[in-house]
Order: C-alpha cells, then structure tokens, then sequence
C-alpha cells in the first residue's frame, strides 16, 4: 500500500487523498481510480477484516445526513470530472436510469426528509431506528442524485 501511495502522492505534500475533496464523498474511490491508473492491482485477502459501522439513527442526525448526501453529490462530480469514465459515472449514479429510479422510490420527491420527520420521530420514539433507517435509505440517496445533477449543471458537465 505505502508504495502505491508514494506513486500516487509525487509531491509529497498532501498525502495520497485529492485536497479538492475537502467536504464528505468520494476521495477514497479517487485515490482507487487513481491507483488503477498507475496500474495498481487489488489483493484478495481473506484474513483482511474490515468494519463499517453505523450508530443507531437519531432524530437530531437527520440535517446533517441530508448535508451529507449533498456534499456526496457535489463531490461526486469533481469526482467524474477527474475520472470521466463510465465505471465512476456508474458509481456517483449520474445517469439518467438513476435519476429516475430514485426520484420513483420518494414517489416523486413527495417521500423528503422533511415530510417524514414525524414517521422517522415516532419509529425512533418507540425503539424501531433500524426501520427509520431502511424509510431514510432512498430519500437521502434522492439528495444526492439531486445534488449531483445540480453540481453538474453548475459545472458544465
């Protein structure tokens, strides 16, 4: 790994991550591209654990995972700028088959963050966070489809 990152970082300054990426999203799978790029192969390692936890869902959470998923959106264009390809384009869902998608499964948008902080308040109220987590799963992914779609039309994409 420290070998491809040195390849990756040929200043030295930053580390390997992209600075541009200086909100939530996507630097992870840019420095990945970017370690493709250079002819980077991945390891099958069995013995390798890795973890990715996440608490339970909490009322006061929701504003920040809506600004997330817009951060996630924004980003993943300058991720698709540096990478124009469509295995990234697949990856940030700037289709127009994601578009769609998700905008059918918050009905339209009807299905917000905002419209349904009473049904999330209440499925945390009485014990069921998982349950507000799996209703949350497509409105925020729909934030992100929104805030990638904008990005890039502010973008001249």
């Amino acid at each position: 790994r420290g070998e491809a990152e040195r390849d990756v970082d040929r200043d030295g300054d930053d580390g390997p991550f992209d600075v541009n990426f200086s909100t939530y999203g996507w630097e992870d799978l840019e420095l990945g591209e970017r370690l493709r790029g250079i002819g980077s192969r991945l390891v099958h390692a069995p013995e390798a654990v890795g973890y990715h936890w996440h608490p339970p869902f909490k009322m006061e959470d929701l504003g920040a995972l809506v600004e997330r998923e817009m951060q996630r959106g924004a980003n993943g264009i300058k991720f698709f700028m540096k990478h124009p390809n469509l295995r990234v384009r697949l990856m940030i869902q700037y289709t127009p088959i994601h578009f769609v998608l998700w905008w059918l499964l918050t009905l339209g948008g009807l299905l917000s963050a905002k419209r349904m902080s009473r049904v999330f308040g209440l499925l945390c109220k009485k014990g069921f966070h998982r349950a507000a987590t799996l209703l949350l799963v497509p409105i925020l992914n729909w934030e992100c489809v929104k805030a990638t779609f904008k990005a890039a039309r502010e973008s001249g994409v």
